[in-house]
């Protein structure tokens, strides 16, 4: 339907003029058209927004972890010097 024909089927239409009516059902109807391109658009841009924040959080991480990781080794390499030695050459424990 055209918007002139719109504009005279409702007494509350007729309180705008013919170009501003026009006007709007235009806009409303490249609204409608745009919305879906929007929203793809706003999800892209938060998704690469997510993805950074990911990114830093994990070298945020892992630089603070990097301390915490050298302790972890020594205890590691320790523990293997212990069970090394419980253990004889054929595999038996040594009693």
């Amino acid at each position: 339907m055209k918007p002139a024909l719109l504009h005279q089927t409702r007494s509350e239409y007729k309180a705008f003029s013919l170009k501003t009516f026009r006007a709007h059902v235009y806009q409303e109807k490249r609204h409608q058209k745009e919305l879906p391109m929007r929203v793809n658009r706003r999800n892209k841009k938060a998704q690469y927004k997510y993805e950074k924040e990911v990114k830093e959080n994990v070298a945020l991480w892992n630089t603070q972890n990097d301390d915490e990781d050298n302790e972890d080794d020594e205890s590691v390499e320790v523990w293997e010097e212990y069970c090394h030695d419980d253990v004889s050459e054929d595999g038996d424990e040594e009693e």
